[in-house]
């Protein structure tokens, strides 16, 4: 675990310069989803920035109020990135949420779309089903994204 969060500080702060704009966040309880398109970094930082914390889902009672939320402030589907990711450095690999915490739940993910070249984790939202599933994606890419209020 230690090793983890220090990985996790060190990749954080070597990417410090991925800010965005005002991301006119839309508010839900404990939640902001943005209005906005960032990156995972960009995303990460801008929740830090602002005393946040980037949406990490280790429990099934987060992962379902998370899906809660979604369902109210949603269109039919949505994907966003939430706090889990990738990481490898020859020696030390695995999947972590961004707090450090190591525990996954591999059930959430979509059998296909597990791929460690693409580092970063996405919620994909299903209004018809009211549930949501992981999938991953590339962490350049951009995609909204949900902090929660500390």
């Amino acid at each position: 675990m230690l090793k983890a969060t220090f990985l996790l500080a060190a990749l954080f702060a070597v990417n410090t310069e991925y800010t965005i704009e005002a991301a006119n966040l839309t508010a839900t309880n404990n939640y902001e989803l943005s209005q906005v398109t960032a990156s995972f970094l960009q995303a990460w930082a801008y929740c830090n920035n602002r005393d946040q914390q980037f949406v990490s889902l280790p429990s099934l009672a987060q992962h379902n109020a998370l899906a809660s939320y979604l369902s109210d402030a949603a269109t039919p589907t949505l994907s966003v990135w939430v706090g889990g990711l990738y990481l490898s450095t020859g020696v030390y690999s695995q999947w972590l949420w961004v707090d450090g915490e190591e525990a996954f739940n591999w059930s959430y993910f979509t059998s296909s779309t597990i791929k460690s070249d693409d580092t970063c984790i996405v919620y994909n939202y299903n209004a018809n089903t009211k549930s949501g599933s992981w999938s991953t994606d590339y962490c350049s890419n951009k995609r909204y994204f949900v902090c929660l209020n500390a």
